[in-house]
């Protein structure tokens, strides 16, 4: 993207660390990552967030769905249009 090259992708917050307000509301430890897995060796099909991995197929499938309409999708993607 930083050479206007179209690309994009998703992103779940997972390597974050977590914040103090996020500690309050959910436990845990502030400063500590999100997901204490993420690119480690730990991180693998047994440390998946079910509900997390639907949504976020749910949002590759809907921005597939979403480029496959375009009539000029080059165009589409030049225009640096956000899905």
């Amino acid at each position: 993207m930083d050479v206007n090259i179209p690309a994009g992708g998703l992103f779940t917050g997972a390597g974050s660390l977590k914040t103090k307000e996020q500690y309050e509301a959910y436990g845990g430890l502030v400063n500590a990552p999100l997901d204490p897995c993420y690119h480690k060796f730990c991180d693998n099909i047994q440390n998946i967030a079910a509900d997390v991995f639907e949504d976020m197929t749910r949002a590759a499938a809907y921005v597939i769905e979403t480029l496959f309409e375009q009539d000029d999708l080059r165009e589409y993607l030049e225009n640096g249009i956000n899905i």
